[in-house]
């Protein structure tokens, strides 16, 4: 508000006692000098009063059109509250738009993330005697994470992908100091780069063959933090070791899970080595639970069928390694990983344990073809398409894998030999495209070559009865054929049902898994 001078000069004169009141003579004296001077310093006194009235009473005005927004934010206070009586019944809360819907308490104790996700896809083969070509969505997720009292973190991730709710993350932490905190709860095990990247940001639609020799989510506790200015990274944890959303263990041992990952010259101005980075992993534990099939994450082909009865019964350890490395924009990544898993089946009374071998390794490179730098997480376009006039973010990525299992799986009973194969190289191609942070097309294409003949599509398990003999051995390093491909492809067209040997090329954005088994995880 506003008061114009002439104002409060004409206040400043109606309020001032007339000359002859202050003098003790009738108006028609004539003033001395002497009082007329004194009556002037009399006025400039008041109209100095007047002004600063005015200017705290401005002041105070400020003050009272600021208390409704103050209250309106903490949600304690009316209209005209003053700032000070609001606090005391609340916080103020700001909230932004990035990444996800973020809320912060002005005092920093409380922090919260709300965000989702929808990963929709398509899988089309070249060849279609194989399975029909289809969309579907793969994930919808909704979840929250946070931080209460600055010291204590909480998340809550569900998928909603598969028509029904599931519980992805579900965990508690304390993290006041980097170098150590504490999660319990359902989470990821600390096992394999590629398995901990959140499927939002791994190169590939799908992860290699390999990630079905890793854990998942399971329930349990661990502890993890980074030292030496990040150059360390570790996790310890023990965990049920039967997988997600289990609401008891299978028996009393616990499966032990440790992985350690380094970064020498993290923090160096060496461009060269500066993204080099290697790690260790293991879990070890004992099992009692049914063992089922193995089938391909971008195909849903099973390619190694348990028989009836098969067990996971007795110890099981994994071993990983890992490495990665980026310079500029192109990066390096690969991992290999050995699974000894002790089966068990009783066939007529009489009982096989084994421990079965099995191994799997992948390699691959990526370049990005717009220049930005490879990331584990978030992709961070130098201008966004369409808003920012931009090219978004081009990614060009290539993938070599290999999965093989110990030949005594077969000799033992274990598994079905006429489903099944000792191995398969897998080879995948893509092209990401991130619009924006929040915004990835990306078109892949995938080719299975098993190394033995195995039925793929709707044939029943059993049909052809195809002898041992006929599977292909791996002998002195090569790989000889089965030479049964032509009498097996005789005896399909025979029962009118398709079927693919030798591999499959499936192409596309990838496919779920068929078998509930095995899945395909993300973050």
């Amino acid at each position: 508000m506003r008061t114009p001078w002439g104002v409060i000069l004409v206040l400043a004169l109606a309020c001032a006692p007339p000359a002859w009141a202050q003098a003790g003579q009738g108006p028609e004296a004539t003033p001395a000098a002497g009082d007329a001077e004194q009556r002037l310093l009399t006025l400039e006194a008041q109209m100095r009063g007047l002004l600063l009235e005015n200017q705290a009473l401005r002041a105070e005005v400020n003050e009272l059109k600021k208390a409704p927004v103050a209250g309106a934010a903490t949600g304690a206070g009316k209209i005209g509250t003053p700032p000070a009586e609001a606090k005391k019944d609340g916080v103020a809360i700001h909230a932004s738009f990035k990444e996800g819907l973020k809320v912060k308490a002005e005092d920093g104790n409380f922090e919260a993330h709300i965000g989702g996700r929808l990963l929709t896809q398509s899988r089309f083969f070249i060849d279609h005697t194989r399975d029909n070509d289809s969309f579907f969505v793969r994930e919808a997720r909704l979840e929250m994470e946070g931080t209460v009292y600055k010291d204590y973190e909480f998340k809550v991730q569900a998928d909603f992908g598969k028509g029904a709710a599931q519980l992805q993350d579900g965990f508690v932490g304390w993290k006041k100091l980097p170098w150590l905190g504490l999660r319990v709860g359902q989470l990821k095990e600390p096992f394999s780069l590629q398995q901990l990247t959140s499927a939002r940001f791994i190169d590939f639609v799908e992860r290699s063959p390999m990630d079905l020799l890793t854990p998942g989510r399971d329930l349990g506790v661990q502890l993890a933090g980074k030292c030496w200015d990040g150059r360390i990274e570790y996790a310890l944890g023990f965990f049920n070791g039967n997988g997600k959303n289990n609401a008891a263990d299978a028996n009393d041992d616990k499966d032990l899970a440790a992985r350690i990952v380094l970064r020498p010259f993290l923090p160096d101005d060496n461009a060269l080595l500066k993204g080099l980075r290697i790690g260790a992993a293991v879990t070890d534990g004992n099992q009692k639970q049914n063992q089922g099939n193995f089938t391909t994450l971008d195909s849903a082909t099973t390619f190694l069928a348990m028989n009836a009865g098969v067990r996971a019964r007795g110890d099981r350890t994994r071993w990983n390694v890992e490495g990665a490395w980026t310079y500029g924009p192109f990066k390096l990544q690969g991992e290999a990983t050995w699974q000894d898993l002790e089966l068990n089946r009783a066939v007529n009374g009489v009982v096989s344990d084994e421990g079965i071998d099995f191994t799997s390794y992948y390699v691959e490179g990526l370049w990005v073809v717009t220049g930005e730098s490879p990331a584990y997480d978030r992709r961070k376009p130098a201008k966004n398409f369409g808003s920012d006039g931009g090219p978004g973010q081009i990614e060009l990525a290539l993938r070599y894998s290999q999965f093989w299992v110990d030949d005594d799986i077969f000799a033992r009973g274990f598994a079905n030999t006429g489903n099944s194969t000792e191995g398969l190289d897998n080879w995948t191609a893509g092209v990401n495209w991130w619009l924006n942070p929040n915004t990835r097309v990306s078109v892949n294409y995938f080719h299975n070559d098993f190394w033995d003949d195995i039925p793929v599509g709707g044939i029943a398990e059993g049909k052809f009865g195809r002898p041992r003999g006929a599977r292909a051995r791996r002998s002195n390093g090569e790989l000889r054929r089965a030479s049964a491909t032509k009498q097996a492809a005789e005896i399909a067209e025979e029962i009118g049902h398709p079927i693919l040997w030798g591999g499959t090329e499936p192409h596309g954005s990838s496919a779920r898994p068929a078998a509930p088994d095995r899945r395909s995880e993300g973050d």
